[in-house]
């Protein structure tokens, strides 16, 4: 009997309080935790990459926890699927930074496309690879260490050190691959 105070105190509070709800909102805000997620993989890229993350952001607000994520602008994703940006919850906010990605240097030399989508490890479909789509292979394996998005790296550091000084982070998430 002595706990059923607890259950009844939503109910009688405003009674006893009346700027209750004002009190339960501003405790709630300075107990809130800042998340910074850092994920190359958010939309409009498509897949299953994006959907882990995507649906991280959704529900943790539910736990006290405010995310914040730092992705790629004008990344060249292996899939782009528009509707997902719809499921981004208002008020989130999303730091983006320019990418430089050598895949339309590789569109070129292999004379593909412009906007057909790659495959991040240039792997084709044909069972028998050129002699560009090879040497492609072997320059990317030997010369992007780790991956082709090591160009992110140094320009996203720069803009997150500058970013955190001004805005305070509880904890940070990176989401790999890619692993840059």
């Amino acid at each position: 009997m002595a706990s059923n105070w607890k259950v009844l105190l939503p109910f009688l509070a405003p009674a006893i309080a009346p700027n209750y709800l004002e009190q339960i909102t501003s405790h709630y805000l300075r107990c809130v935790k800042k998340l910074l997620l850092i994920t190359y993989y958010w939309p409009p890229c498509g897949g299953v990459s994006v959907q882990r993350w995507l649906k991280h952001v959704k529900y943790l607000r539910a736990f006290g926890w405010e995310p914040v994520v730092f992705t790629a602008e004008g990344a060249d994703y292996p899939s782009i699927d528009t509707t997902l940006a719809q499921e981004i919850p208002e008020g989130i906010q999303v730091i983006k930074q320019p990418i430089w990605e050598p895949y339309g240097m590789y569109r070129k030399l292999t004379g593909r496309k412009e906007g057909k989508q790659m495959q991040s490890a240039f792997n084709e479909e044909a069972k028998q690879p050129s002699l560009a789509q090879r040497a492609a292979v072997y320059v990317r394996s030997n010369f992007f260490i780790p991956d082709a998005r090591m160009f992110w790296r140094k320009s996203s550091v720069k803009l997150l050190k500058a970013w955190l000084c001004d805005n305070p982070i509880d904890a940070i998430v990176s989401n790999g691959t890619p692993h840059t």
